[in-house]
């Protein structure tokens, strides 16, 4: 499992190590075992009203190992570097039921959806630091700085780090036990409770409304057993959906809306969110939106949106990549939408977006989101049973941490593609990154950047029999 590369000291990510593997090759695993049941019955009533039932188990056990870099010094051309095993036992009971339904009173034609669901979330996790005893031999020295979870590393293709085992930059042997520095072994208990109803009102042809609220009960337990701390959350409430509709020619529809969500975190989040305060403080959200749809003729599709978020939620912390830093942010923009059909042969599908965004209390930027984005892809069916197409990706540039102290820089990606069929098959070809360019698509954290793949191309083969 690659973790990606670290930022230079120009915080911009060290493109001369692209090809490096900052990790061990045999212990950078993840590893999991999973098995679900799902069942599903519908019932007609009426052709006017239908219910659906679902229910679900599952459970699975995961377990990651990963050790990444944390620091990159140039001019010493050395990483230090940390890791960790996460194991995780999980069990999901999910029953939900909705009931959807078409009806009239006077003038009013009512389209209402209403449903309930319960989640029953048991989770035991525990997460071990590195623990490098060269490391813990300068801790013993009193070595300023010195920390058992961190070894420094020679930059070198690949690090000198294979098995656990390895040689530190000074030239001592280092080996890692992940069984010494346990971080935290945590019971969790997740109980959640829902309610929704959603009436859709067509008052004419032309004006629509959505009137939607949704309750959320949920009761939280984490219980620390390696601290012995028990924390306990219990939290309601009731969040609305509105929406209203405008057509004032079939073609063309003006809309608005408004909602707020609300959920409980889970996993790691409750484990590693650094403010004890609001650790078990559920996700929140509101959203605004309104745009516009217009289609000039049965072939072509433009929509625009206008839209603003607020939420609250964890991020990975810029001062420790293994925890979270809850942060509130704020994001508004637009987002503009055409598909169709040009001509007979040829079909578009082209998006843009423009976004501003700032965190609670400071001018700065949220981690990760660019300011534009921009997306086209042309697809010309030659026959019946060839089709080829091409697409371009850009993205701006974006801040990896929350600070704004490092970023990813801007990319422009190609891509192909064609397919074939003969009888029922379908042979299919997709090439990515046609000029072969070197991008930086995301990033875990300031060190640990995800390098873009370069030219590749997968061959699929699809047949119905």
């Amino acid at each position: 499992m690659d973790r990606g590369i670290p930022t230079g000291s120009d915080g911009r990510p060290a493109e001369d190590l692209d090809e490096f593997f900052f990790g061990d090759q045999e212990h950078n695993t993840s590893e999991l075992e999973a098995h679900a049941f799902r069942a599903r019955l519908e019932h007609a009533f009426s052709d006017r009203f239908e219910a659906t039932l679902n229910a679900y188990f599952g459970d699975h056990d995961k377990r990651d190992r990963n050790f990444f870099v944390i620091d990159y010094l140039p001019r010493r051309n050395i990483v230090r570097m940390d890791g960790f095993l996460d194991t995780s036992r999980r069990e999901n009971l999910v029953f939900s039921g909705d009931l959807a339904g078409v009806f009239s009173t006077g003038r009013l034609t009512h389209r209402l959806l209403g449903g309930v669901e319960f989640t029953d979330t048991d989770t035991d996790q525990t997460r071990y630091n590195a623990y490098f005893d060269t490391s813990a031999a300068d801790v013993a020295r009193g070595v300023r700085g010195a920390r058992t979870d961190i070894a420094t590393f020679s930059v070198m293709r690949p690090i000198d780090l294979r098995g656990g085992v390895g040689t530190v930059a000074d030239g001592r042997v280092t080996s890692n036990d992940f069984t010494v520095d346990l971080q935290d072994d945590l019971r969790i208990g997740i109980q959640v409770f829902s309610m929704f109803l959603q009436d859709e009102l067509a008052f004419s042809e032309k004006v629509h409304a959505i009137l939607g609220a949704r309750f959320d009960h949920y009761e939280i337990e984490a219980l620390d057993t390696t601290h012995g701390a028990l924390g306990t959350k219990k939290l309601e409430k009731t969040t609305p959906r509105l929406g209203l509709v405008y057509k004032p020619k079939t073609a063309l529809s003006l809309y608005a809306s408004y909602s707020e969500t609300f959920s409980p975190r889970r996993g790691r989040l409750i484990a590693n969110t650094n403010d004890p305060n609001n650790q078990l403080d559920p996700n929140t959200s509101n959203n605004l939106e309104a745009g516009v749809k217009w289609a000039p003729n049965q072939d072509v599709n433009l929509s625009v949106t206008l839209f603003k978020t607020e939420q609250e939620s964890p991020v990975v912390s810029d001062a420790d990549a293994g925890t979270f830093d809850v942060i509130r942010t704020a994001v508004e923009g637009v987002e503009a939408e055409l598909k169709g059909w040009l001509t007979e042969p040829w079909f578009v599908s082209v998006g843009f977006s423009y976004m501003d965004g700032s965190q609670a209390d400071s001018a700065r930027r949220p981690r990760e989101l660019p300011r534009t984005m921009f997306s086209a892809w042309n697809y010309l069916y030659l026959t019946e049973r060839l089709s080829v197409g091409l697409g371009v990706t850009h993205q701006d540039e974006v801040f990896i941490s929350n600070r704004n102290e490092v970023f990813l820089p801007s990319y422009t990606r190609f891509d192909a593609g064609a397919y074939y069929e003969v009888a029922t098959w379908r042979i299919q070809i997709n090439i990515e990154n046609l000029a072969d360019a070197r991008y930086f698509p995301n990033a875990t954290s300031a060190h640990q950047v995800t390098v873009g793949a370069p030219l590749n191309a997968r061959l699929s083969f699809r047949g119905r029999f």
